[in-house]
This record gives C-alpha cells, sequence and structure tokens, in this order.
C-alpha cells in the first residue's frame, strides 16, 4: 500500500468530485462512500477489493438476500437498549484506584446517568465493561424491508451513474463498488440492532466509517453524535470539506452533533462545509484522564520531550541522533526522553538505537502530564501532546518541511500551536533567546474546556426532539 499525503488525497478529492449530482439523490448523498473508494483506489489497497453483485439486476439483488434468510432460518432478536447508546473503540483509562476507565466515555456516561446508558464495546482492551461487544451480533440474514430496499436502490442508481459518466476508471470503479458493499452490509446490521428500540441518541468516536451506523440511525430518526477523538486538523480527510460540497453534507451521513473539547476546535470545524453552527457543542474536555494546568507539578527540568507519533519511527530516531550529537557538541547539560506512541508497530529502532545514546524511552506506562509538567522543550512534527501542553510553560517546537507530514507541521504553527523549528536548529539556544513561551500560544482554556462548561443539560434536551 502507498502513503499518500492527506494534502494530496484532499486535492484529489475537490477534483474528482465537483459534480456532486453523481452521488447524491433527493434522500442521500454517497459522498464519503465514494470518497472511501477513490482513496483506496490511489492508495492501491489490494485488500479493500471485495466481491459484490451491484451489477446484478435489482430484483436479483433483493432476491439473494431472501433466499440466504430461508437458509439460514432463526429469527432475529435485536439487544435491549437503553435511552442512550455509546459506541466504545475500548479506549482505556486506568484510575488511580486501578478501576479500568472508558477514556471517552466515563465522564460522558455520568453525566447523562449510567442507567441511562447501554454501552456496545467495539473492540478495543477487554477489560472495559460493556453490556454487548460488537461481536456478539451476527451480520442479519433474511429480507430487506421497504427501508432497506430504497438505500439499495439509491446504491444502484448511484453507481450506474458515476460509471455513465466516464470520470471514474474500471479500476476506480472496483474500489467503490467494494466500499458501498462494505457501506450497505454495514447499514443493515446496524439497522437490526436498532430497530424496535426506543434509544433517543446513539454517541460514537470518529464519524468516517461509521457511515453504515450513521445512516441506520438517520432512517430510524435517532439523533447521531460524535464525540472529539483528538487532535482535528483542516488538513485531515474527513474534516473541514471543501465549500463546494456544502449542498449535500446534510445528506451525506455526518452526525447531527460534535461533543468537542473547547473553543478552538468548534472555530477549525466552522471553516468545513459539514457543519452549522448549532451542530458544533463546545462541552468541554470529557477524556477520563483530563486533568487540570492548576493540578500538575510545575517541577521543570532541562528536558527536551519529543512526542513521536505512530509509523515514523525512522524519522524520529534519525532526529533525535541529530539532536543528540548537538546537545554533547554545545555541552548543554540536557537530556532527551521520547514517548513512543501507544499503537507504534516498531518500538524496538528506538530502544535499539537511542537508548545506547543515553537517550531515555517512555511507553504507555508513563505518566504523559507528568513528563509534559517537567519538560521544557517539546519537539514533535505534529502531535496532540503540542495541545495538551498549554499553559505549562512549554516551548512547543514543530519540525517543519520532513517527512510527508509537512503539511501538518505548518499547520501547527499558522494555529499558534507550536513555533516552528528546522533540522539545523538549535531549540535549547532558541528558548534562551525568547522571552515568557506561553504568549507564543493558543489560550489553554480555548482548546480543553473545564467539563462540563455549561453543563449537560444543553445538549442532553436537544435529543429529546
Amino acid at each position: 500500500m502507498e502513503f499518500i499525503p492527506f494534502q494530496i488525497l484532499n486535492q484529489a478529492l475537490e477534483k474528482r468530485l465537483k459534480n456532486i449530482n453523481l452521488y447524491s439523490d433527493e434522500n442521500f448523498s454517497f459522498l464519503k462512500i465514494v470518497q472511501h473508494g477513490l482513496s483506496y483506489s490511489m492508495l492501491q489497497s489490494k485488500n479493500k477489493l471485495l466481491k459484490t453483485y451491484f451489477h446484478l439486476p435489482f430484483f436479483l439483488q433483493v432476491s439473494m438476500y431472501s433466499v440466504r434468510g430461508l437458509i439460514k432460518g432463526g429469527k432475529w432478536r435485536g439487544p435491549t437498549l437503553q435511552k442512550f447508546v455509546l459506541y466504545d473503540e475500548g479506549r482505556i483509562f486506568e484510575s488511580s484506584t486501578g478501576e479500568v476507565q472508558s477514556m471517552y466515555f466515563h465522564k460522558l456516561e455520568n453525566e447523562i446517568g449510567i442507567e441511562n446508558c447501554t454501552r456496545i464495546r467495539l473492540g478495543g482492551d477487554q477489560r472495559l465493561s460493556a453490556q454487548y461487544t460488537w461481536s456478539d451480533f451476527a451480520n442479519y440474514e433474511g429480507s430487506l424491508d421497504d427501508r432497506e430496499k430504497i438505500i439499495l436502490k439509491s446504491i444502484n442508481n448511484c453507481l450506474k451513474r458515476l460509471s455513465r459518466s466516464n470520470e471514474f476508471t474500471g479500476d476506480e470503479m472496483k474500489y467503490v463498488e467494494s466500499a458501498f458493499h462494505v457501506f450497505f452490509v454495514s447499514f443493515r446490521q446496524h439497522y437490526r440492532v436498532l430497530i424496535g428500540s426506543k434509544i433517543k441518541a446513539a454517541f460514537f468516536c470518529v464519524h468516517y466509517h461509521k457511515e453504515g451506523l450513521i445512516a441506520a440511525l438517520k432512517v430510524l430518526g435517532i439523533q447521531s453524535i460524535e464525540v472529539q477523538h483528538g487532535l482535528i486538523s483542516a488538513n485531515d480527510f474527513y474534516y473541514v470539506y471543501h465549500k463546494q460540497f456544502a449542498p449535500i453534507t446534510s445528506r451525506a451521513f455526518f452526525p447531527d452533533k460534535i461533543l468537542l473539547y473547547g473553543n478552538y476546535w468548534r472555530n477549525v470545524l466552522s471553516r468545513g462545509a459539514e457543519w452549522t453552527s448549532d451542530q458544533l457543542i463546545v462541552v468541554g474536555n470529557y477524556l477520563a484522564n483530563a486533568k487540570t494546568v492548576d493540578s500538575i507539578p510545575f517541577e521543570k527540568q532541562n528536558i527536551i520531550f519529543i512526542g513521536a507519533q505512530k509509523n515514523l519511527a525512522r524519522a524520529y530516531t534519525d532526529y533525535c541522533i541529530l539532536l543528540q550529537k548537538l546537545i554533547k557538541a554545545k555541552g548543554y547539560d540536557w537530556r532527551i526522553v521520547v514517548k513512543m506512541h501507544p499503537l507504534e508497530k516498531t518500538p524496538d529502532i528506538y530502544r535499539n538505537e537511542l537508548v545506547p545514546l543515553g537517550i531515555e524511552i517512555l511507553w504507555n506506562e508513563s505518566n504523559l502530564f507528568e513528563c509534559l509538567a517537567k519538560c521544557r522543550i517539546q519537539i514533535s512534527i505534529y502531535s496532540t501532546t503540542f495541545f495538551d501542553s498549554l499553559g505549562m510553560n512549554v516551548l512547543n517546537l514543530s519540525l517543519q518541511d520532513y517527512t510527508n507530514s509537512s503539511d501538518y507541521a505548518k499547520e501547527m504553527v499558522t494555529e499558534g500551536v507550536a513555533l516552528p523549528l528546522s533540522l539545523d536548529q538549535d531549540p535549547i539556544h532558541l528558548l534562551e533567546s525568547l522571552d515568557v513561551p506561553s504568549k507564543y500560544f493558543l489560550d489553554s482554556k480555548d482548546v480543553y474546556g473545564e467539563f462540563p462548561i455549561s453543563g449537560v443539560g444543553l445538549w442532553l434536551k436537544s435529543f429529546e426532539k
């Protein structure tokens, strides 16, 4: 699979999908589904190519589902769901007492009322308790009802328009058809889990690749609520859409609302075509590991903290080696501490190449906030840890023109999250030449407000409509 920067993918998306009528009708817009397919084609993700049946006449496609239902037999029984369903990715936080908490939903669930919630764990850490796991629900095999037929018909018509337009290659169409297949299977499974329930709203992280869920929620009249998962960038592939898509985003399986940590994130998303102001709900930092700046001790040490990102091990180790040579050459009484990403796939590269040089390597067991509180300088390309350190008197420095993530690095500077740093620049000299670092950056309260900022009531009431 190839690696293509999001900027290139976004430029291609805007160019290739200008004709919004090709993938939209009066009920649905399949913008994101076609987006998935085209991106897989560009990335040559062969594992995304699936066997599909959209080439068959519509009545045969419908008949296939009926036949499968007869073969499988049995009667579908949906789960018992409370007023609010939490689709949890399974990311956890272990409290000081050893309690395993949901990173995204622990505080939200307590505010909403645990008795009103059903948690469905989609994957992740199995220690996280949940009423159901997604693997409990087998794909529904059976006849299509009228609502399912309407969506399947819209998919068929959309594929015909795309094919007849001659704007897409045969290879691209195969990827697009596969993306539609995944979407429809997902829609049916979520639809059958939710149908007949009396839930008011469903909460989930990241809306992309959850189009099947959102479609099921929309046809059933259930509110769909995204909870902010972390850093949201204007460069992201699934956020801050170009204004050309504004006429169809309300039909394109975006959530009804998104809950945000602070006003900064509202401002970022307001630049895109997919949100209106009433959909952007600032509630404060509801992450389980959230801490206020006042609660963190400030015992500063001469530490350069490197917040590494996954899949960039070689780039970060090469830079750390270069930085360590500079520190030794100039006789600085400073040390480098590197925290690997929790999902880093090649930790041995860091350990084998940096530990012998006297560079400290941290893994998941380390406390990020203590690291940020102790360090004077933080260096990364782009990272949520830049935002985490705001208000801690840390000089954030973003490596510019380095790796395929350079567009994100530039954004860190323009957004007031970090100052620029070149590979051959001395970060310690830069710190000594500046006055108070905090004046160069965003206000931490705009990024992470105290939860709940204005109480849950305002946005909770909207679910009852």
